[in-house]
């Protein structure tokens, strides 16, 4: 089965940084974590722009982001912790389980190349999200 491509744009990281932090800006957390590179990208700046520490380690009352999520393995993670609140840019788990910025259920294997990865400009379907054009 051939997978689903997406490439997110830099427009559209900013746009998803955007949204991360105006659904947590009253949040009750004390730092912000990601447990991997495409997580950290975006941590780095909603950690900034909510002014609140970028953890290196987990910890309890932590904003968890991690790029993407296909099944509940990071849900699982967060359970760990108290007050652990995941995000994630694109969520394609079946029942949308997670905060995201694109909830985008498939069955159908997703391949994502963040704006720091190369372009898949051969094979990508679409730019950024079906239907947002920036």
């Amino acid at each position: 089965m051939k997978p689903f491509n997406l490439q997110l744009t830099w427009a559209g990281f900013d746009a998803a940084v955007d949204l991360i932090v105006a659904q947590c800006c009253r949040s009750d957390v004390d730092c912000v974590y990601a447990p991997s590179s495409s997580g950290l990208m975006l941590a780095i700046p909603v950690a900034e722009r909510l002014k609140l520490p970028l953890s290196d380690t987990p910890q309890d009352n932590m904003l968890l982001l991690e790029g993407y999520a296909w099944d509940c393995s990071l849900s699982c993670y967060a359970s760990r912790y108290k007050n652990a609140q995941p995000w994630v840019w694109l969520d394609t788990t079946l029942d949308g389980i997670y905060n995201s910025v694109v909830k985008m259920p498939s069955a159908k294997p997703v391949c994502v190349a963040m704006p720091w990865q190369d372009a898949m400009i051969d094979c990508c379907n679409e730019l950024f999200i079906p239907g947002f054009h920036d």
